[in-house]
């Protein structure tokens, strides 16, 4: 069949499709395809095959016969995706959290189909971004824990806001990892070995992955009272100065 017939095919099948909002179409192309195509184009019982003959009025979609299947239905169903976003970007639609009503264009759609309005979404990511409270960065349906992916939030998100979730996202899969170790210099994480010694890939510090401090092979850790104690031998620390290392050792400790 040349181009023409398949764009004047193409007209009707829209128009059935219009006629029918929100219904189901395909059976009704399919048959009145089957039933009243020949007859649309002038046919009386037979089509004559032969050479297409290209127009400028053709529709875009009447595509020639001589490209493979491998290419057609690639394009069939793009095409069907498109107008389905189309259709999405013009209807009205409801968030489930604000209760308000409004247009597709204003709404983001999660993977698990769920859609919830642009300022809801931005308003939820933000929170939980800013208290740190990332588990909770999940589709807001009460019977869904889809995570809400990487690409929405930096769509959601300002540039630090994203930052910083990145920066937390990365540090709490470090400390979920039972052999990687913040550095005691430049807190960068790095991996112990079976000896509980791990070295900076930063500043290249080698060092104890128990008590932080320089690598000691074959000697106990010390505690932090024998480490004040040390240094207070040494005459190397005064009693101010011994309160705020005490200080200073117990918040390390605290974040290690």
């Amino acid at each position: 069949m040349d181009g023409p017939n398949v764009s004047r095919l193409c007209e009707m099948l829209d128009t059935i499709w219009a006629e029918l909002p929100g219904q189901e179409v395909v059976y009704q192309w399919v048959e009145w395809i089957r039933s009243s195509s020949l007859p649309h184009l002038g046919f009386d019982r037979t089509i004559t095959l032969g050479p297409d003959v290209p127009t400028h009025k053709e529709d875009y979609r009447a595509i020639s016969r001589s490209l493979s299947l491998k290419s057609v239905i690639p394009s069939m169903f793009s095409y069907s995706s498109r107008k389905c976003h189309q259709v999405f970007l013009e209807d009205l639609h409801m968030c489930m959290i604000c209760l308000n009503q409004t247009k597709g264009s204003n709404f983001i759609k999660l993977p698990c189909e769920h859609l919830f309005c642009v300022k809801c979404m931005e308003t939820l990511c933000k929170m939980h971004v800013k208290e740190g409270t990332l588990f909770q960065l999940i589709c807001p349906d009460t019977k869904c824990n889809a995570s809400i992916p990487p690409y929405l939030l930096k769509r959601l998100l300002s540039e630090e806001e994203f930052e910083r979730w990145d920066r937390l996202t990365l540090e709490k899969a470090l400390d979920s990892m039972s052999d990687v170790v913040q550095c005691p210099r430049c807190a960068i994480g790095c991996l112990e070995d079976e000896d509980n010694n791990a070295q900076c890939p930063k500043c290249f510090f080698v060092f104890c992955s128990l008590c932080k401090d320089s690598r000691h092979p074959g000697k106990q850790c010390l505690t932090l009272e024998e480490k004040i104690r040390q240094r207070q031998a040494a005459g190397k620390m005064s009693a101010r100065e011994m309160v705020e290392e005490l200080m200073s050792i117990k918040e390390l400790l605290q974040r290690c």
